[in-house]
């Protein structure tokens, strides 16, 4: 393994800004099925797999026709996502540095893919919830990385910006950093960052070489 360590991180909130893609499409849902629930109280959950959400918010009936109507509309309103051009900065330097970057994430395969290629970047491994899997606030996801990846929890870093990022980072035994920049907050035992170049620093003052 890199002897640097390990640096996920997730994607909403943290490497993109995707609130508008997702009110849009959660409204094109919500109108399409006459869903009582509004953007607000979805998007206070968001860093889970949709179906997950959906059970959170009450939902129980046509899960499957409406993860298709708002993954739809989110694929094809893509020009609402806008990506945080400083991250982009941050992980090439960590790549530079010898580290292994990934993205770890509950959204689709195909969205994320979409929405990758518009960075000029490589990552070392890219997770995303498949049929059957289990997703964050599990372990599950930062465990998968790090297995691609033969890395171990103490050399890892996951970068979040919701409950669940810091629920599953301590699920899995690896270091967590939050970015205030993002949706949600994380329990006050967090770092916290405010700025993307804070995070290089933390990484390197946690020392994560093997």
């Amino acid at each position: 393994m890199n002897n640097k360590g390990v640096v996920l991180f997730d994607l909403d909130g943290v490497l993109i800004d995707s609130e508008d893609n997702m009110r849009v499409s959660w409204e094109a849902a919500r109108i399409a099925f006459d869903l009582d629930v509004a953007f607000i109280e979805y998007f206070s959950r968001i860093g889970r797999p949709f179906f997950d959400i959906l059970d959170l918010v009450g939902i129980q009936r046509s899960k499957v026709a409406i993860k298709k109507v708002y993954d739809l509309v989110s694929s094809s309103r893509d020009d609402l996502v806008t990506i945080n051009v400083e991250c982009l900065g941050l992980i090439s330097t960590l790549q530079t540095q010898g580290y292994k970057v990934g993205v770890v994430t509950s959204k689709t395969r195909e969205r994320t893919d979409q929405i990758l290629k518009r960075m000029p970047l490589v990552f070392d491994v890219i997770d995303c919830p498949e049929e059957g899997m289990l997703g964050k606030p599990h372990p599950d996801p930062l465990k998968r990385a790090m297995d691609s990846l033969k890395a171990q929890a103490l050399h890892t870093v996951y970068v979040g910006d919701m409950d669940v990022d810091f629920e599953c980072s301590r699920a899995a035994g690896v270091n967590h950093v939050h970015v205030e920049w993002g949706y949600g907050d994380a329990p006050k035992e967090s770092i916290r960052v405010t700025s993307p170049i804070d995070i290089l620093k933390v990484v390197e003052d946690l020392r994560l070489s093997a």
